[in-house]
């Protein structure tokens, strides 16, 4: 069973990838709902990057 620090790294690596899979990979053809659609998927797996790092900083910071 892995650890809640690898499970949170695993779950920051996937939120990365899928944030540059959706970034580079999918092509809009300036369709204005797909361009929406990107964007969405996009700023999510932003935002649950951001939040886990932040996650990984309060629980280093409260260790210390």
């Amino acid at each position: 069973m892995m650890s809640k620090k690898n499970q949170n790294l695993l779950f920051l690596a996937v939120c990365a990838l899928n944030m540059i899979m959706f970034g580079l990979v999918i092509d809009t053809g300036g369709s204005p709902v797909r361009d929406f659609i990107q964007g969405l998927t996009v700023g999510l797996s932003g935002a649950a990057v951001l939040v886990m790092l932040w996650g990984l900083a309060k629980e280093r910071r409260s260790r210390a």
